[in-house]
């Protein structure tokens, strides 16, 4: 027991030791920097080294006590790396700081706590010639080796370059290069190797980016700008650091991005070429080809491996982000075979990456395109010759966020592969189900299989069994590279009857080898759809956990997409596709490093060619991101006045060809505003009208929505108000007056518009929502200036009305809706009002009379009876289930025949 006790503590000494090693303070000492204060300088000496460009102080006694041979050969070390990296490389050399016996360089020795080796501490700003540099001294720990006191100096010394060129670049860029250039000065050291065994770097965590800062994966990041020097030059990660001085403020990436344009690259194809180099490591190293010392180095890990056909898969946990993730996937045991891959990465990322043939060096690769934005690609390479084939992908994005984006994949073997072979690979469009009178477009996608670049017609056919073609179009596709694909869209077309459909697309390549994969074929179904509600999805908990609740909100796109934002404090933003009800979660909205956490007065719209958000909370936020990149964002000149605590809502419009937006605040003010897109300016409007309490603003629940040509409509809340603004003459409507009933004919209960509250334009009518906990829904005929209910959103399996977050878009003859109130549902409502149903089920004359108190009073025995909800659907066909029935409006039938009586009733409570 006594020698395991002993061996755990020399353990434990020795993982101590190894965490000093691991250590610089430079970024510690940069943060305060950058806020502005200084770290006191050590006071000088009391014993000195001098040299050509350096003075060591060191003291022989105390808490700094070393020796005068440690300061010798530290003062020797420190003129190495200076000739080294500013004589022979060229980097910048150090400011002169003013301090210190003179401008020669001060290294102090000081004892730096348990883990920090050494130190490089910002003091001044030395603008000449870079705006953004800095003069240092540097602080080296007594008592190491050596062989670390040679590698400290030269990574502490690359810090001090580093600040005359810029203080404020990513400190992971920062690490990156110092550790790097501790094996450019001393290459047979490989200290930096030591990082590699830690449990995240760039070899066994492919997928994180390069800008990765946990677990010291900063360190062993060390292999970005190895992999510059050795596949551009030497000089590319310090023209990156000169590019970076040249412009004020933070510019690591854009840096890089314009230093390898020097080099005939950019920073996308950079990325793409790193996560090759990075699979040829370990007992997969080419040292000839890719990194000089890769030999040396662990294999990079690989996702998974394939040895049986078909394959399929996805990213499993390894969820890789940009700029610069990837992942490794290896297929083997093909036989003399071909490998066909088709690689599908999240839409609207940059993805790229290759297809490896795996053999005696070198390896054969092969580019695999990943066109933007559906980065979809195929590749199909031979088995013959190779040990295994893999596929390594690369998330290439740097502008914007791009974190844990999501993949597919899925290979097939094949026994040949034609000269001439083209198919039909899938059909887009249709979905299975269509409704009936509704315009759609066919969609399908054709692939090349074979060797040859490609022309032919393709042909797309609807079948009304049991031979009535319907529908056939043709179309042409030219010149299609072999692994190419290409998606075709074919004329709309709507059809008016209900039923079942045959629908098939052929292409007819003259010549073509392989008949098998020539037509695809489906069945489509033409439904009528049921006026009403319908909880077409759910927003998904995760990631994180939560439900809708205030700050949510829906932003349309297009045909296939509605953005929805979730509020209730959380920056989670996801994508829902009306066409498949599909939902999934694109990512977390960040700006500058940190979560945007929608709270209440957040708000979401779509406008142009951007996405607009305001996270709410009590601030003035404003931000935007492209429809295609929508967690890209950019901050906007903040809102004035109050910050933002709910009631808000915007508007999106075209004014003398210019995009513009319309906010009111909410905030309980009755501040109304315009924001210029082009100028990025805000102008305050006219006060948004009030009628009652006049005195009182605008509080939760209050609501806007736009006609499309100029007209505003706004609701307040509390006081149920309806509000006009013409955008042409940008003033309210004078005299304009409506409320939205206080109490709905079937609840008998007052109710006013609260939190919740929503309101949208669609088929020249308004909808919207009281919200405050109610499922009241209303529609206002506008010509007729006139509020009607419509069908109560249904209450769900939550038994919850509308409150926070609820939220109501119009989109393609639809009105989407959040519920909110901490609920998940997402709603669809197709129709108009319960009337409107009725109305086109029964004829005019079945209504006759006045709605009734109760059941009871319809004046006919109840010989026959069924009672239908405003749906139109079956809920009673006898006497005591009537009285059973909870308040609201019903359809009574009543007999059969010429004695069959049908009434529209109230039935209210008792």
């Amino acid at each position: 027991m006594k020698k395991i006790t002993i061996f755990l503590f020399l353990i434990f000494i020795a993982f101590l030791w190894a965490e000093k090693k691991e250590w610089c303070g430079t970024q510690e000492a940069l943060r305060v920097f950058r806020m502005g204060e200084k770290i006191p300088r050590p006071p000088d000496g009391p014993k000195y080294v001098y040299s050509t460009h350096f003075i060591i102080h060191f003291d022989t006694i105390g808490t700094n006590a070393t020796t005068r041979a440690y300061a010798e050969s530290l003062s020797k070390y420190m003129e190495y790396s200076w000739a080294k990296q500013i004589d022979t490389l060229g980097w910048a050399s150090p400011p002169p700081d003013g301090a210190g016996p003179d401008d020669r360089y001060d290294v102090y020795i000081r004892d730096l706590g348990l883990y920090v080796m050494g130190r490089t501490v910002g003091e001044y700003l030395y603008t000449n010639p870079y705006p953004d540099g800095a003069t240092s001294y540097m602080e080296i720990a007594p008592g190491l080796s050596f062989r670390d006191l040679r590698v400290v100096s030269s990574h502490e010394f690359n810090h001090a370059s580093q600040l005359r060129y810029s203080y404020l670049e990513d400190d992971w860029w920062q690490e990156n290069c110092a550790t790097w250039m501790e094996d450019v000065c001393y290459d047979n050291e490989n200290q930096y190797m030591d990082y590699l065994s830690w449990s995240i770097d760039p070899l066994d965590s492919p997928h994180k980016p390069i800008t990765c800062d946990e677990d010291l994966y900063e360190y062993a990041g060390c292999l970005w700008p190895m992999f510059l020097a050795e596949c551009y030059a030497i000089s590319c990660p310090r023209r990156a650091w000169e590019r970076m001085g040249q412009v004020s403020g933070e510019n690591t990436l854009s840096g890089i991005n314009d230093a390898l344009g020097n080099f005939a690259s950019n920073l996308t194809n950079a990325l793409k070429e790193y996560g090759l180099w990075r699979y040829f490591t370990g007992t997969r190293a080419d040292p000839t080809h890719y990194f000089s010392e890769s030999n040396l180095w662990p294999p990079s890990s690989v996702l998974r491996n394939h040895n049986s056909y078909p394959a399929t898969g996805d990213q499993g946990n390894r969820y890789p982000s940009g700029p610069g993730g990837t992942n490794y996937i290896q297929f083997s045991a093909g036989g003399t075979n071909y490998l066909r891959m088709v690689f599908d990465g999240e839409d609207n990322y940059l993805w790229s990456g290759y297809a490896i043939g795996y053999k005696t060096p070198p390896s054969d690769t092969y580019g695999f395109v990943l066109p933007y934005p559906w980065n979809r690609g195929i590749k199909t390479v031979s088995f013959s010759g190779h040990s295994h084939i893999a596929l390594a992908v690369t998330v290439t994005q740097w502008q914007g966020s791009a974190n844990n984006l999501t993949f597919t994949y899925k290979c097939s073997l094949r026994t040949v592969v034609y000269n001439w072979d083209v198919g039909v690979a899938e059909i887009l469009s249709p979905p299975n189900r269509v409704k009936k009178d509704s315009l759609f477009s066919p969609k399908i996608r054709v692939e090349n299989y074979g060797l040859n670049s490609a022309s032919f017609p393709v042909w797309f056919i609807i079948v009304r069994p049991p031979a009535e073609t319907i529908y056939k179009e043709t179309a042409s596709v030219n010149n299609l590279p072999p692994d190419g694909w290409q998606e075709i869209s074919f004329p709309q077309v709507s059809i008016p009857i209900i039923g079942f459909y045959a629908i098939s697309a052929h292409t007819a390549l003259s010549g073509d080898e392989n008949s098998g994969n020539d037509e695809l074929a489906k069945n489509l179904e033409i439904y009528s759809p049921i006026t009403g509600w319908e909880k077409v999805a759910d927003v998904p908990f995760s990631p994180d956990g939560k439900a809708v609740k205030s700050g949510g909100g829906l932003a349309v796109i297009d045909d296939t997409t509605i953005f929805v934002l979730k509020g209730n404090n959380k920056p989670s933003l996801y994508r829902f596709n009306p066409l498949t009800n599909g939902i999934a979660f694109i990512g977390n909205l960040r700006y500058g490093g940190e979560d945007l956490k929608i709270k209440k007065g957040g708000f979401i719209l779509a406008g142009g060619d951007y996405i607009y958000i305001v996270p709410g909370g009590n601030k003035s936020l404003f931000y935007r991101a492209p429809k295609t990149n929508p967690l890209s964002l950019t901050s906007l000149s903040q809102i004035p006045g109050v910050a933002l605590k709910g009631g808000t809502g915007m508007v999106y419009c075209e004014k003398n060809g210019r995009g513009c937006i319309y906010l009111l605040k909410g905030s309980k003010t009755k501040d109304f505003y315009l924001y210029d897109v082009m100028d990025n300016t805000w102008e305050v409007k006219q006060s948004a009208p009030a009628y009652s309490s006049p005195d009182k603003g605008y509080q939760i629940g209050s609501a806007i929505t736009f006609d499309g040509n100029q007209t505003i409509y706004c609701l307040r809340a509390k006081y149920n108000e309806l509000h006009k603004y013409d955008i042409t003459s940008d003033a309210w409507v004078s005299g304009f007056s409506s409320i939205l009933p206080f109490t709905h004919p079937t609840v008998g209960r007052k109710r006013y518009v609260k939190e919740g509250g929503a309101i949208v334009f669609a088929n020249n009518k308004l909808y919207a929502f009281k919200g405050g906990n109610s499922n009241e829904f209303w529609v206002y005929d506008i010509g007729a200036n006139n509020w009607s209910p419509a069908p109560f959103l249904p209450s769900g399996s939550e038994n919850k009305g509308v409150k926070g977050g609820g939220f109501l878009v119009y989109q393609n003859g639809y009105i989407f809706a959040l519920k909110g109130n901490n609920t998940t549902g997402l709603w669809r409502y197709s129709g108009g009002t319960g009337d409107e149903f009725l109305a086109k089920n029964f004829s005019s004359e079945e209504f006759g009379g006045t709605s009734q108190p109760i059941l009871s009073e319809i004046g006919v025995p109840f010989l026959e009876v069924k009672v239908y909800n405003p749906l139109g659907r079956l809920v009673a066909e006898k006497e005591e289930a009537l009285k059973n029935l909870p308040a609201g409006v019903y359809l009574v039938e009543v007999g059969k025949g010429k004695n069959r009586k049908v009434k529209k009733v109230f039935l209210i409570s008792r």
